[in-house]
């Protein structure tokens, strides 16, 4: 196997593990279904998911257990997320103005104006 297919496997097998704990954390307390929704649409849209790979590999490599790491792993995501929605969120939008007209399934677009705010300061 060359080293670009083994890079490519651990991306995807991690990966695989990264999103279903992530769907977890999203699905077990008690928060309003809209808000998980709007939660699901920007943390579960998918992608490389490179920076909790990153965190999963080097932890094993310094003798951390997978599951030791996976929350601190998927924080990284979060913290990824947040910071997205963040500068893609206007301070004028939470102030109660109308949403951005795009063409374009934006978070603020789809969830405006009751949850658009608070997927960004979401635990």
């Amino acid at each position: 196997m060359s080293t670009a297919s083994a890079v490519k496997a651990h991306l995807k097998e991690y990966g695989g593990i990264i999103e279903e704990y992530l769907g977890a954390c999203l699905r077990s307390g008690t928060v309003p279904e809209s808000l998980v929704q709007a939660m699901e649409y920007s943390l579960l849209a998918g992608g490389k998911r490179l920076r909790p790979v990153l965190c999963l590999t080097w932890a094993e490599l310094a003798g951390v257990s997978r599951e030791h790491a996976l929350p601190f792993a998927c924080a990284i995501e979060c913290i990824h997320t947040y910071s997205l929605v963040h500068d893609d969120l206007p301070t004028m939008i939470c102030a109660g103005d109308v949403p951005p007209v795009t063409n374009s399934s934006t978070m603020p677009r789809l969830f405006w104006p009751e949850t658009v705010c608070l997927p960004r300061h979401s635990p």
